[in-house]
């Protein structure tokens, strides 16, 4: 026996009844229903940003180089009047929509990971990560139909304060296990 068996002992657990524990506490069962139900809406919305680039890359076609100005980025018509606006076509909509479905897939996929390991995924933490997934397939299914810089400010001050307050519950015991 060395002075190692103790210590590897204490680390790691030999029963099978025990159920893997948060990281920073001894809080929330990672095993938990809501856990399960946050990685869901995790997983819905990489199946939408993963559709929103099926729909990319075979119904879209992408527009000429000549149409996009090299010297603020902005949208502008071939030729002519530079302030005049080009109508957005397929491509514009999914591009648009696939950096929406990708925003909303990490922001999701870091809320699970750090409610998982912060407390535990609790009802609260679920409720907050459903209600979310829904806002950003809102906006996603919204980028196809408008291109309004309004819409984009007010889903984002809806999604991203849910976000903060998911990640804060996720520490709402603090990290020490005291």
């Amino acid at each position: 026996m060395s002075l190692f068996d103790d210590t590897a002992s204490d680390l790691v657990s030999v029963s099978d009844n025990d159920q893997p524990r948060s990281f920073f506490s001894n809080g929330g069962n990672m095993r938990s229903g809501n856990a399960k139900n946050m990685w869901i809406a995790v997983y819905t919305m990489l199946l939408l940003w993963m559709v929103n680039l099926l729909l990319l890359y075979l119904v879209a076609k992408k527009p000429s180089p000549a149409r996009w100005s090299t010297v603020d980025r902005d949208f502008t018509a071939p030729e002519g009047d530079k302030n005049a606006r080009v109508s957005r076509t397929n491509y514009d909509r999914y591009v648009q929509g696939s950096r929406t479905a990708q925003l909303g897939f990490l922001l999701l996929l870091s809320s699970v990971l750090i409610s998982v390991l912060g407390h535990g995924a609790s009802g609260g933490t679920e409720v907050l990560q459903w209600i979310v997934m829904a806002l950003f397939i809102l906006w996603t299914l919204a980028e196809w139909v408008v291109d309004s810089h309004w819409l984009r400010l007010a889903m984002a001050l809806l999604t991203f304060p849910l976000v903060a307050i998911n990640f804060g519950l996720a520490f709402r015991h603090g990290t020490s296990n005291d």
